[in-house]
């Protein structure tokens, strides 16, 4: 059982989402691929993210399911700080930044740490449009707490995947909520990736993976 099968105890699972993962190449469309990702069942959905988020960082972990306190997907440990990570492949979004609050909590609670070292991520399949509660509710947080949320959609991991893993991190850095309703990211993504052929050739400020729907 090699690295990664560890991750997920149902082998079915497991085998659809390396299979998946195994077909990418450069020559991908990534409306078809995501059209694929779209058609699976969240267990085999997060085994995809699962495995795209220990292929750019080995130190990930994913977390149990049925902890009725730590109740997040995964987690990055280093160097004294924390990259926690939540899944949201439906319309659960209140719960999943509560989720996180509630894991930064804890996490800090146990490093005996300042919760400001910890970072919390959301994946989505896409993000909520523009019209969602969700914005000014993380505003509202990062007013309040100081604690400003990521993001990262499965498009654009999936890209990553296939042509940056390495990346990864510098993706997330600039990946702020406030940078994503606002579409400021896109030109910094296809820099660092050097991907526009892959994505249809499309100008930067028309990559819909990279911000939200209006």
């Amino acid at each position: 059982m090699d690295k990664l099968q560890q991750l997920d105890n149902n082998k079915i699972i497991y085998d659809e989402a390396k299979k998946f993962l195994n077909s990418l190449n450069s020559n991908s469309s990534l409306s078809k691929e995501y059209k694929q990702f779209s058609s699976y069942g969240f267990g085999n959905q997060s085994a995809i993210v699962n495995h795209m988020l220990k292929s750019m960082d080995d130190k990930f972990k994913v977390l149990p399911k049925g902890n009725p306190n730590f109740r997040i997907n995964g987690i990055i440990r280093r160097n004294g700080s924390s990259i926690l990570f939540e899944y949201c492949f439906d319309n659960d979004i209140l719960n999943s930044y509560r989720r996180l609050l509630d894991g930064i909590a804890i996490d800090a609670s146990e490093k005996e740490s300042n919760y400001q070292f910890i970072q919390p991520v959301i994946i989505f399949d896409e993000f909520p449009n523009k019209r969602s509660d969700m914005w000014q509710t993380l505003n509202d947080i990062f007013k309040v707490l100081g604690i400003k949320f990521k993001m990262l959609s499965v498009p654009e991991l999936l890209t990553i995947y296939i042509f940056g893993k390495k990346q990864f991190h510098k993706i997330l850095e600039i990946s702020d909520y406030d940078d994503v309703i606002n579409g400021t990211l896109q030109k910094e993504f296809l820099t660092l990736l050097n991907c526009s052929a892959f994505l249809g050739g499309l100008h930067a400020g028309n990559i819909a993976m990279l911000k939200p729907k209006k």
